[in-house]
């Protein structure tokens, strides 16, 4: 997450970032886990849009074709194409360097 954040820092004016949570599906009180996930975005100072799933979570990982491990982050083009991903947590500058190929297009 800290990565993410200073990776969005710095590409503000180039990429759009945007999160999603699917705490949504841990079993216990849906107020409470989502008070927890809006307590650790805040904490961690995330500026770029949160959104927190509250669907059937089949129906979100098929539709990014998620599989393995999260989290997941995909880059997208402005056409919506999927462009790359990352399963695990990010290597910051291996993102860096992906997204300024990325962006040299």
């Amino acid at each position: 997450m800290d990565d993410l954040r200073t990776l969005s820092d710095a590409y503000k004016t180039r990429v759009d970032f945007a999160g999603l949570s699917m705490d949504d599906v841990i079993p216990g009180d849906p107020k409470t886990t989502r008070n927890k996930v809006e307590k650790f975005l805040a904490q961690k100072r995330i500026g770029y849009s949160n959104y927190y799933y509250t669907g059937a979570q089949n129906a979100l990982v098929d539709a990014f074709g998620f599989s393995g491990e999260l989290p997941v982050t995909i880059v997208f083009d402005r056409a919506g194409k999927e462009r790359f991903r990352v399963q695990g947590v990010i290597d910051k500058k291996a993102f860096s360097e992906k997204l300024n190929q990325l962006l040299k297009r």
